[in-house]
């Protein structure tokens, strides 16, 4: 598992608490600030969730993937040499 994926979802959680907190006490500053930490942590766990993903696929379709690399760099290549 990425350490982003971990990372993000505690940041998720502590985010959701200290919205909490400042709604609870009246604190529009520190409601909003929670929000951002939650917002910033799911961001980050997605981040870790879709490099896991593509580990993953890679790990088991490694051909196809070194393939696509290369079909990728010939267009890119070939682009570049018209100019």
């Amino acid at each position: 598992m990425e350490d982003n994926t971990v990372i993000g979802a505690a940041k998720r959680v502590a985010g959701r608490v200290e919205s909490s907190v400042g709604a609870l006490a009246g604190d529009t500053r520190t409601e909003v600030r929670g929000k951002v930490r939650e917002f910033g942590g799911t961001v980050q766990q997605r981040y870790g969730e879709a490099t896991d993903s593509a580990r993953d696929l890679i790990g088991s379709r490694s051909l196809a993937a070194l393939l696509a690399a290369g079909a990728v760099g010939l267009v890119f290549g070939l682009f570049l040499n018209r100019r």
